[in-house]
């Protein structure tokens, strides 16, 4: 009996073993299952943890989208470098603890040599103590620096944003500001706010511009500062060797600029999120850490060119070596953005536009013409295959040279293609078309020129043995050929304001033009017909707006959409987008033939009997014309000859300058070739140029370019 019953007990022992095994099975498949769905489903969520044992997560950055001319040659890249960042959760626990890293962080970069590599802060303050005065550019509405003190201000003091700087900068001293910033972070008091002395005027003045720039920046328990880019191996052998607790090295992607110095004004700057930005980039899934378009294609097409980043996990042993890493979720390159502009055309553009002011007007002419714009656009498509200005910058020296360039009278930073000026003389092309359409004139009309017209005088005006000379008995073409005020300010009289707004909203003055970028729309005169007519009074265009209406008349009656923007693609060439023309008004019902006496007009300009010899010599006499785009050859007689040559339209500007810097009067020249099926149309404008025929050779040679590229095989 004994044994059965030790049986039955073993029998029962077993049954039970079955059904704790069979639990615990239960329970690791529960536990398998859930760290399936931790891994798979909520992976995101729980790979935010810094570290999890020895495995820590990293975020990869995903590189930037390349920037490309229409013919693919790359602009714009990437390299990858090391930053010197100031780490939030390996810093002291005090305010003095973290101040002396930040000295330290300091030193380090000047015994290295590094202190050209420090990021800009862009701190608003210049001088030292008790000598503080805002700079220059933080009392320029619209610059980076005083769009960041006016974040500042309404942060710590309520400011309303909207007010004008100069304003507020009356209220909040430079001093204030300073002390402020002094006094909040206790680089001068301690907690209870008593007064302390253990930093030098110049560590407190290095401190407080780093507080600005830290705390604008969002630096946090989620956001690190970098303090200096792409630093040498020489200083992370000095931080290590020194063991500066709360610094850090992190990898990150900078943008290389293969055509160093050119196009900067519409390729535009990257930067970090800021803090008056966080919200809004967090909306968009954007981490704070972040690298975003500030300006230019790169702010315009962010969306294309920001890529995804990627998650990885790194395992390691108790003594910190790395043993395995892997992705968690891989980084997703940003899209490759395509633009219309040729970039050996902008080159072209660029090197014409600055001999044609440096060498051409100030060193031929003895004149201080110290700014200007060109721009060139395809007639048939509103396309722009160069857009520059002068004087310019280089973005790979960017941020190093922000504070000296800032401080120049004639800033850099303008894109002045797209800023309004007075049109001058470039603005009688229309006119004459908006007459002849009235009925107010025809082609053969005669207007009898007197010099003055309501106060207003001719160029042409003179006085000789007591009479009075001017321009003659004129036609339409004649009078566009020398550009006379006294015919254009009596059909201007005669169309009335009215009209004159009628036909300039045709034209695409006082409008947008398209281009994906920011831009003055320019407006119209609403008064003073007879001066409104010859291109002043209120009248305000850009560059880019004349040569869209001269465009317009040269292709016969289309004004297109300006872009810049040709086609987005994928890294491998996979085509996401690509651009088509879009008519933005075409000249409905009005005469071929009016457009065509038009156009004789601008011909006459570069080519006629009375054509200014400033443009004459910027073109090629062949024959009884003047050319451009060809080449020099020798026929079978052994004759230099010009082949291939373009005739070419165009208009001259000037325009007056109301100023009390006595300056001279601003220069425009625009012009199309070929005349009569036209490929490109070229605008140039020049501050203080003198007479619009000084602009004329930008344009020349920009169109010389074009063709010889076209000659070539490309465009």
């Amino acid at each position: 009996m004994k044994q059965r019953f030790r049986r039955k007990k073993s029998v029962d022992l077993s049954a039970r073993m079955l059904i704790v095994g069979a639990i615990f099975a239960v329970f690791c498949c529960i536990f398998a299952a859930r760290l399936v769905y931790y891994q798979l489903v909520e992976g995101d969520t729980y790979a935010s943890a810094v570290y999890n044992g020895n495995m820590r997560t990293v975020t990869v950055p995903a590189a930037r989208g390349n920037i490309c001319d229409r013919n693919g040659k790359v602009i714009v890249t990437n390299e990858y470098t090391n930053d010197l960042v100031i780490d939030y959760d390996t810093l002291p626990d005090t305010r003095d603890g973290v101040h002396r890293v930040l000295l330290d962080a300091l030193a380090a970069l000047r015994a290295t040599g590094s202190e050209d590599k420090m990021a800009d802060s862009l701190f608003p303050v210049e001088g030292s103590y008790p000598n503080y005065v805002y700079s220059a550019a933080a009392l320029t509405e619209g610059d980076p620096v005083c769009a960041r003190l006016k974040t500042f201000l309404k942060n710590n003091f309520e400011a309303d944003p909207d007010t004008g700087i100069q304003e507020l900068t009356a209220r909040h001293s430079a001093y204030e500001l300073v002390a402020y910033i002094a006094e909040k972070y206790n680089i001068t008091v301690d907690d209870e706010g008593a007064p302390k002395d253990i930093f030098s005027p110049e560590e407190i003045d290095s401190l407080v511009s780093l507080r600005y720039g830290m705390e604008l920046s969002g630096f946090g328990a989620v956001a690190d500062y970098t303090l200096a880019e792409d630093v040498s191996e020489n200083l992370q052998s000095y931080v290590a060797e020194r063991h500066i607790r709360g610094l850090d090295f992190s990898s990150a992607s900078h943008r290389v600029y293969k055509y160093d110095g050119y196009a900067s004004h519409i390729l535009g700057t990257v930067g970090p999120i800021y803090a008056e930005e966080a919200e809004k980039y967090a909306a968009l899934g954007y981490s704070v850490n972040d690298t975003v378009g500030k300006s230019g294609c790169e702010a315009a097409f962010e969306s294309y060119l920001h890529g995804k980043d990627g998650l990885m996990a790194i395992i390691e042993d108790d003594e910190g070596n790395v043993v395995d890493q892997y992705y968690i979720e891989k980084p997703v390159a940003g899209k490759d953005v395509y633009l219309t502009i040729d970039i050996e055309l902008q080159v072209s553009a660029e090197d014409a536009l600055r001999e044609n002011i440096e060498t051409r007007i100030n060193a031929w002419r003895g004149l201080e013409a110290d700014a200007g714009a060109i721009i060139a656009t395809d007639p048939q498509s509103g396309e722009i295959l160069a857009i520059a200005s002068y004087p310019t910058y280089d973005l790979s020296t960017y941020n190093a040279d922000y504070g000296e360039l800032s401080k120049l009278e004639v800033s850099p930073y303008l894109n002045r293609s797209l800023l309004a000026y007075a049109p001058g003389s470039t603005f009688k092309v229309g006119m004459a078309l908006a007459a002849l359409e009235e009925g107010l004139i025809d082609a053969h009309t005669v207007v009898h020129t007197a010099g003055i017209y309501d106060g207003l005088k001719c160029s042409h005006y003179a006085t000789s043995g007591g009479q009075t000379v001017c321009c003659g008995d004129i036609n339409v073409c004649e009078a566009l050929m020398v550009s006379c005020n006294y015919f254009f300010s009596e059909l201007g009289d005669r169309l009335t304001v009215e009209k004159i707004r009628k036909y300039a909203a045709m034209f695409g003055f006082g409008e947008s033009t398209g281009i994906e970028l920011g831009e003055s729309t320019g407006k119209v005169a609403t008064s003073y017909p007879h001066a409104a007519a010859i291109g002043q009074s209120d009248n305000l265009c850009t560059p880019l707006q004349i040569s869209q209406y001269v465009a317009m008349i040269a292709n016969g009656g289309t004004r297109y959409a300006a872009h810049i923007l040709h086609s987005v693609r994928t890294a491998d060439g996979h085509v996401l987008y690509s651009s088509s023309p879009k008519a933005a008004e075409m000249l409905t019902g009005v005469s071929d033939e009016n457009i065509a006496t038009v156009k004789q007009g601008m011909y006459d300009v570069v080519s006629g009997e009375r054509a200014s010899s400033y443009v004459r010599e910027n073109f090629v006499k062949v024959g009884n014309e003047y050319q451009i785009g060809g080449y020099w050859s020798t026929d079978a007689a052994g004759n230099r000859v010009y082949v291939g040559g373009k005739q070419v339209g165009g208009k001259t500007g000037t325009a007056e300058v109301d100023n009390d810097k006595n300056s001279t009067d601003n220069a425009w020249f625009t012009g199309f070739a070929p005349f009569d099926d036209p490929e490109i149309a070229v605008t140039c404008f020049i501050e203080n140029g003198y007479t619009g025929g000084f602009a004329s050779f930008a344009v020349a040679e920009t169109m010389d370019a074009y063709f010889a590229a076209q000659r070539r095989g490309g465009k």
